[in-house]
């Protein structure tokens, strides 16, 4: 024990290795992931349907997946107006027939080898018919799949 102690005392590589580990730490520490959101409303869970942003680019495809694996149906949002010939009639269609649509930004950083890329979300759910917002929610320093994650668990806990 004495000998163990002396290591300590009398190597400066021990005290340089005990610190960096414990700087690792806390950066770690202090980068951890961040999701917040608010739940203003429920889900219809037997309309199931939402307008979202069309591609894959960035976190995109992640949300969309997390959503159809909770069986959602799932339309493209800012397609425009569509219209069709019946007869001697025309008949305007809306942007989607989705009960919901989802507004996404999102911004990525590169930060370094070790953390690679980080999102920034805001994210948006809204009620088309009424326009009342359902759920809001914000992330952090975190990769789309964790996002989609937290999303899903709100998005589930509130659909009845």
């Amino acid at each position: 024990m004495k000998s163990e102690n002396y290591a300590k005392e009398n190597n400066p590589s021990f005290s340089m290795k005990t610190t960096l580990s414990v700087g690792i730490a806390a950066f770690c520490l202090s980068s951890c992931t961040q999701y917040v959101s608010e739940m203003y409303g429920h889900f219809d869970a037997r309309n199931k349907t939402m307008s979202v942003p069309p591609g894959m680019d960035g976190p995109k495809s992640e949300i969309k997946a997390a959503l159809r694996r909770h069986g959602w149906k799932l339309y493209a949002s800012g397609m425009g107006a569509t219209m069709e010939q019946q007869g001697t009639s025309q008949l305007l269609y809306a942007d989607t027939s989705a009960k919901y649509k989802m507004l996404l930004e999102y911004n990525m950083t590169q930060n370094d080898l070790i953390l690679g890329r980080e999102y920034y979300y805001n994210l948006s759910i809204i009620e088309n018919r009424s326009g009342q917002e359902v759920l809001t929610a914000q992330g952090a320093r975190t990769n789309a799949r964790v996002f989609a994650d937290h999303l899903m668990t709100d998005i589930s806990s509130h659909t009845y």
